[in-house]
């Protein structure tokens, strides 16, 4: 699943991933979570500006449902689009 969200004059572009547990003594475990991919491209260009960002999980708990990784993607990506933009007026 690919979500693309505008802000700040960035696209946050969001790849959410399913995985499981790890094999454990050759039985996979059926519980399931997500991981979250970050990009920021700026709008209008197809490269990011930042190496993709990887995020299993927040806080310690892993993101175990799709908002959760979806949510937890957008705010860290707010927050690399606000460093950005800082670090550019600095």
């Amino acid at each position: 699943m690919e979500r693309a969200y505008p802000y700040k004059g960035y696209y946050i572009r969001i790849c959410i991933e399913a995985c499981t547990e790890p094999v454990d003594k050759g039985v996979v475990s059926p519980d399931v979570c997500f991981v979250s991919v970050v990009k920021i491209l700026r709008i209008g260009e197809s490269i990011p500006v930042l190496p993709p960002l990887r995020l299993g999980e927040t806080g310690n708990q892993r993101l175990e449902t799709l908002a959760d990784a979806i949510l937890s993607g957008f705010a860290a990506g707010r927050r690399l689009v606000d460093e950005l933009l800082q670090d550019a007026t600095a």
